[in-house]
Order: C-alpha cells, then structure tokens, then sequence
C-alpha cells in the first residue's frame, strides 16, 4: 500500500469529517467538562517539552486519561498501549511483556521509551524496558502521553519509534487515602494502599503494593512483586518547585527453562531516586533540572544439570573428550546490574505571539555488570552527552512551525544529529493538517557493543561459544514522514485523528549467525551486527464521542505494509526476508457508560496475524473481548466504596506470541475504598 494511496485516504476522510477522531480529552475536572468539550483541543506536553495544542504538536499524540484506564479494566500499565493505535503487546511469559510500535518482530523492543515524570525506565545497559519495575501503580497516573513517531529532540535516542511519557496525579490532588483489593484468575492477587498528606510547604503521596499471579498454565512462570513508591511536591521561595521522588521493587519470578537450567529463579530488586527543581526566571522563562538515578538488579543463577548428562555423554567420554570430570555449571543468563545515572538542565522560553522554545543539555553514565553464562563475571560502564532543542512558532495566522534536534555522542564515539521539524496548518479553530518529517538514532547499547560470552568449564575449555561482539556496530537510523489531520466538532463532543505515514529503519542490530566457528555443540556463534533493515508504510487513526467523563465511545485502527531483510548467517551468507512483523490491519474499540452509580465498560481488540522471531511463531489473527462493571457506593461525605468485576479474553483462548501458549479467559473481582 503507497503512501500517495493513504494521502488520498486522508483526503477523503477530511470530506467525511465526524468519522474519526482524536483521544486527547484530559479534564481534569468535572464540574468544567461542558466547557471543554465544545472549547480548545486539549494541551500537550510530551510531544516536543513544549506546552501545545494538538493542532500544532510535531508529532501524533495519544492521550490515555485516568477514566479510560479504569474503564479499560486492564490491570498491567503494557497493556493500555493496546488502546494506541500502531501498537501491538504480546505476553511473552507471565512476567515479560513485549511492547512494540509499527512492528519490528523483536520480542525485546528496543527503540521505545518510557518516561515516568520524566524520569526514563528505559535500561540502555540491556536495550529493554521493564514493565514490572517501573515504580508507578495505574492508580497513580493521571494521564498518559503517547507520542507516535520519533521523538529523539524530546527525550534522546532512545525515543527512536515512540515516547510514552506517564504522568501522575499530583500529591496536593490526590485522595488523602485509598486501599484496593483484586483477586482473580491464575491466582492473580494485587493489594494497594496508598495515603497523601501535607507537611508545611509539602505534599506527598506514599504507596505500598503486592502483586502476583501464576502465569501460564503449563508453564513455571509466576510472579511475587512487592513495591514501595513516595513522591512530594513542595513550594520553595512563592515560585520555585521542588518533586522528590523514590520507589524500589522487590520480588521474583519463575523464567522459562532452556536446556540445561530446568528449573531456576529469576529475583528482581529495582529502585530509582528523582529530583526535580524548577525555577521562574521570568514571566516568560524558566529553568529546569532534572536528576534521576536508576538500578535494576536480576539475578536467575542456578546450578545447572551435569553437562555430560545433558549432551548424552558417560562421565568416562567426558573425561576423554574435554579433560576434566563431568561438571555442574553455576550460570544465569539474566544475572546483572544495570545502573544509569542522568542529570539534565533545561531553559524554557514563551512570549504571548504564541513563540516558545526550550533548549538544554544532559550527561548520563551508564554501567553494566553482569555473570552470564558460565559465571565469569563482565563490567562495563560508559558517559554519553546530549544536547536538545525544540521551537514553536507562528507563520501567520493559519500556520504554525515546529523545529527540534538533538545532538547525541558515547564517550570515545560517534556522535549523532536527530532533527526534525513539522509544518502544521489550521484549517479552522478545531482542525489543522500536520507534515512533519524525522530522522533518528538508536545508539547501541552497552550489552550490544559489548555482548561476548561462551560457556566454558572449570579448566577453562569453551563448550558453546555464544556470543561475540562487534566493534564496527554502528547506531541504528529511522527516517520518518507522515501527514496528519485531526481536529473536533463544534456542535458534538466528536474528536478525531488520521495519519498516513511511511518509514525507514536501517542498520538495525541483529544477531547474526557465524557457522564457520566450530564448537562442541555445533551451532557456530552468534555476532551482533549491523544486519537488518526494515521499511512500513500505513494509515492509523483514533475516534472519540464524549458526552461526559466516564460515558464515552473510542475506537482507534491500523493499517500497515511492512517488509524486513534480515542477514541470518555469515559464511555462508543467508538473507531472510519477512512481512507481517506488524498486523496488517488492527483496531480497537473501548466504550463507557455510566448510569447514575453504576458503569459498564466494553473493550474489543483485534489483530492480524502477525509473526514474530526469536523465540516467537507467527500467531493467527484474533479478537478479545473485554467487559468490567464498576458500584459506587458513598459511604459518607468523605468516603467511598468502588466494587468492580471484570473479565478479559471473554469470547475464548488465543495466542499472541507462540502457538503453544494461550491467553485464557480470565476473571477477577475487587474493591476500591477511598477518603477525600
């Protein structure tokens, strides 16, 4: 499918305007709601740092708020990008989530950042993000900012596909205290307590929880997850502000076996500490600084099975053929601790013409340390600087420009230039078309430059060589265009989105197989390289009928025509090309309704089929079906009891990642106490 076709499509849609829209409603209070409704599109700020109308953001914005996620009875916060356009999640196991944009076919997506107040959780050591260790409950957030589409002049290199910026409630605004209780299927239990007060010129928010579920059936893959967050707000000087911010995650899960760990225990200890200072410096200018200080600790080393015993081998002819007497190997093959320490300073400016600008610069140290495989225990650690800008400004009346880059360089490295602009035009108050075009890059990270791992015995005699390294690798590149229109009825609460979009993914890292390296087990080595390359074009939308907060219908859709190249072997050379890494059609619909007390929610999700490699299979197509409904009871003028009882997967089992695992249906039931 041409990218001239979807332009046409946009066209034509323009004609049929009402047919789709835009999920940005972010009112934050119900009493203002008529106003809202029929008054401006709703501001963003994860788009560019700047504080925009959707009508002028550079890029496509998703709005998630606090209502459409306990509408959506979803309970992971992975699983709410199931209500993005473009996006596809996929349950690995019962602990990791697969979360990509646009497809890729990568079960650890790597070009996907994730922010919580700023703060990144993405894991640049290991190129991943940790769903479960973000240190933020669902009950904490007051909306969530999708920004689809690079977005590296934002939030670095690591925002190479796609920027979810998480954004809580604010302590001063939050309930002074509320419990929560859910228990479910696959012994799915979850407590939360959460309480807010104030200390003079502070607000704070303090929050406990439990977590856990059974997994798979048929599978060892539960989860125990214990988490402890605080977060205060305090007003320094009349002006400046002052967030502190601190969680840690303890717990452990059951990994899928390989071959010679059978049984093995993955234990997880996360935590983060935030600092966040802003200060007026005028009435147009203010400066900002940010520091943050992550670590994410895995441990799954076990002893193995004898290895002579899992390669069919008597303990004489191990003797004979490797020297030494059959052995029990300690190893893990998640056993590490990633650190990443980032402190950044930033200026904004506005003036009331509608120009406004932010500019900055950050440093970050990264370290990783890690015991894989045969327990020979690895460290690396790297600085990398950055440099930012982004600019609104007017052209005029109808027409708005946006301008952003980013400068990125590894100490001793390359450096990077990322830049991208937009040129948004309004076509009245409510409606506006956007062209925007970005380039980005995907700096590898330190376990992708530095991966080199063999599974060796006491006498030091390689068994299995794994992994090498490659020092050519390079960073990763996106080239990006798309054209947007999107805007809101003036006489019905009707928004609406559509963007057709083509990309370019180049010099993607992949690991490519080398059999001319001879080992014991035969299967040669594995170099990470340079080694795929990976093209999609397409046409994705969100509609949106709100007549108030909790009473709503949305629907979101994809369309999409993808095509990879990846270089699978060396010596000799073997090419592998691919499509459907993304569903070639997708949508989503979420409605809402509320009757006095009482509400019920709906959700249904569709894929394609969709094929994903690794360790994944290409899964059939399928439909889920989702249903919740929510009792509130007022118990005083101050409290309030909310039961739900929620379903997901009601109209049958399916498979998202390989065909030998299966979301069942499944059912849970809780309860909501809440103090004003």
């Amino acid at each position: 499918m041409s990218v001239s076709r979807f332009c046409s499509c946009a066209v034509l849609a323009q004609a049929v305007v009402g047919t789709f829209t835009y999920s940005s409603s972010v009112w934050a209070d119900e009493e203002l709601i008529g106003d809202e409704l029929f008054g401006q599109l709703p501001v963003v700020v994860s788009a560019s740092r700047l504080n925009q109308s959707i009508l002028n953001t550079p890029s496509a914005v998703t709005v998630i708020d606090k209502h459409m996620i306990e509408a959506s009875g979803f309970t992971d916060i992975s699983d709410l990008m199931r209500l993005v356009p473009g996006f596809n999640v996929a349950n690995i196991n019962g602990r990791v989530k697969a979360v990509n944009y646009h497809g890729g076919g990568w079960e650890y997506p790597n070009g996907l950042q994730v922010l919580v107040n700023g703060r990144s959780t993405y894991l640049p050591s290991l190129s991943v993000v940790d769903w479960n260790s973000l240190g933020v409950q669902l009950q904490d957030i007051e909306r969530i900012e999708v920004v689809r589409g690079p977005s590296p002049s934002a939030y670095g290199s690591n925002s190479f596909l796609a920027a979810i910026n998480i954004i809580t409630i604010a302590p001063e605004l939050d309930a002074r205290y509320a419990v929560t209780g859910r228990y479910g299927s696959d012994d799915n239990g979850y407590m939360l307590v959460r309480a807010s007060d104030n200390v003079g010129v502070s607000n704070y928010r303090i929050s406990a929880s439990v977590n856990k579920s059974s997994g798979y059936d048929g599978l060892d893959d539960d989860i125990d997850y214990r988490t402890l967050s605080f977060h205060s707000r305090s007003y320094l000087f009349e002006q400046d502000t002052l967030d502190l911010s601190f969680a840690v995650n303890r717990g452990r899960s059951d990994p899928m076996p390989d071959n010679l760990l059978e049984t093995r225990k993955n234990r997880l200890t996360s935590w983060f500490g935030q600092l966040q200072w802003q200060r007026p410096l005028s009435k147009q200018g203010a400066l900002t600084f940010n520091l943050y200080h992550n670590v994410h600790l895995e441990d799954d080393a076990a002893d193995s099975n004898p290895i002579g015993a899992a390669a069919g081998l008597s303990s004489d002819v191990f003797q004979s053929l490797f020297g030494t007497d059959n052995q029990i190997i300690h190893y893990g093959i998640e056993a590490n601790k990633s650190v990443k320490s980032d402190a950044e300073l930033q200026y904004s400016w506005i003036n009331e013409q509608g120009l406004q600008f932010i500019a900055g610069g950050a440093v970050r140290y990264d370290r990783l340390k890690g015991s894989y495989y045969a327990g020979i225990e690895e460290e690396h650690s790297g600085i990398s600087y950055r440099a930012f800008g982004n600019m609104q400004s007017p052209l005029g009346d109808r027409l708005t420009l946006n301008l952003g880059a980013l400068w990125e360089k590894d100490e001793g490295r390359h450096d990077y230039f990322s830049p991208r602009a937009s040129l948004n035009w309004e076509l009245t108050k409510q409606q506006s078309i956007r062209l925007s075009a970005a380039r980005a890059y995907r700096l590898p990270s330190l376990l992708e430059r530095n991966g080199d791992w063999d599974v060796a015995l006491d006498n030091g005699v390689v068994i299995d060589k794994l992994y090498r390294n490659n020092p050519d690798l390079r960073a990763e590149k996106i080239d990006n265009i798309e054209v947007g229109y999107l805007g809101r009825s003036i006489k019905y609460p009707l928004s609406w989105e559509l963007k057709a979009y083509h990309e370019k993914r180049s010099d993607s890292i992949w690991y490519v197989r080398d059999d001319s390296v001879e080992d014991f087990i035969g299967d040669g080595v594995k170099v990470i390289s340079n080694a795929a390359k990976y093209t999609a074009s397409g046409l994705e939308g969100e509609v949106m009928y709100r007549p108030s907060q909790r009473t709503f219908i949305r629907g979101h859709f994809n369309l999409i025509d993808d095509k990879a190249n990846y270089t699978a072997r060396f010596n000799p050379e073997r090419i592998d090309s691919y499509d459907q890494l993304a569903p070639r059609n997708s949508f989503g619909v979420l409605g809402s309704k509320e009757f006095g007390d009482w509400q019920v929610s709906l959700g249904v999700y569709h894929l394609a089929a969709t094929r994903w490699l690794s360790r994944g299979d290409k899964v059939a197509s399928h439909t889920r079906v989702d249903a919740a409904i929510f009792r509130r009871i007022p118990i005083s003028a101050k409290h309030e009891l909310k039961l739900f009882v929620a379903g997901q997967a009601l109209n049958g089992a399916y498979n998202e990642f390989r065909t030998d695992q299966e979301i069942e249906p499944r059912y849970y039931i809780g309860f909501t106490l809440t103090e004003f």
